[in-house]
């Protein structure tokens, strides 16, 4: 699995600061499940409008598990009703891939050349068995933008958001 197409999968012409939306799947798509997603994806951004006018969008599947939806701002503002949307649409690519798109309770971690889903639940105990440490490479889905997603959207769980839930992530304890 190609890790490098997540610099290159929103396109160099969209702006650093484009929103961006990553919606992961509670499970892996299979080829035909992707091509439909991108279908979708695809159709809805040819109509995507806010307040009447187009907004510059991309929606793309990374690695059979991930739906990325892009919308540059600089030429149209993405405003409440045109996000609303883009929620109702993956609600119902939701409901026809027969996946949730909207558990985040769900942490991706890559492993082995492949994406690892555990429940938040059971970080703890994946961690004390050496499963998950903190070098461990995390799919953090709060990224809010384009810069973001590809400078942290895969990074080490110890540089994310997971050490304030789970100290033990970190390289040395604080204090010390």
């Amino acid at each position: 699995m190609q890790l490098s197409i997540i610099e290159t999968a929103i396109p160099a012409y969209f702006s650093p600061q484009s929103r961006v939306w990553v919606y992961a799947a509670s499970r892996e798509l299979t080829e035909q499940e992707s091509n439909l997603a991108t279908e979708r994806m695809k159709a809805f951004v040819g109509s995507w409008t806010a307040h009447g006018a187009p907004v510059q969008g991309i929606g793309i599947v990374l690695l059979n598990r991930f739906l990325v939806l892009v919308a540059d701002e600089t030429l149209t503002h993405v405003s409440g009703c045109s996000t609303d949307s883009s929620v109702r649409m993956m609600q119902a690519l939701q409901e026809e891939l027969g996946v949730d798109l909207f558990n985040r309770t769900l942490l991706n971690f890559y492993q082995d050349e492949k994406v690892l889903t555990l429940p938040i639940a059971e970080l703890s105990t994946a961690i004390a068995e050496g499963k998950i440490n903190g070098d461990s490479l995390f799919f953090d889905h709060v990224v809010g933008t384009k810069d973001s997603f590809e400078s942290g959207w895969l990074q080490p769980a110890k540089k994310s958001w997971l050490v304030n839930r789970f100290p033990a992530l970190r390289e040395q304890p604080i204090g010390y």
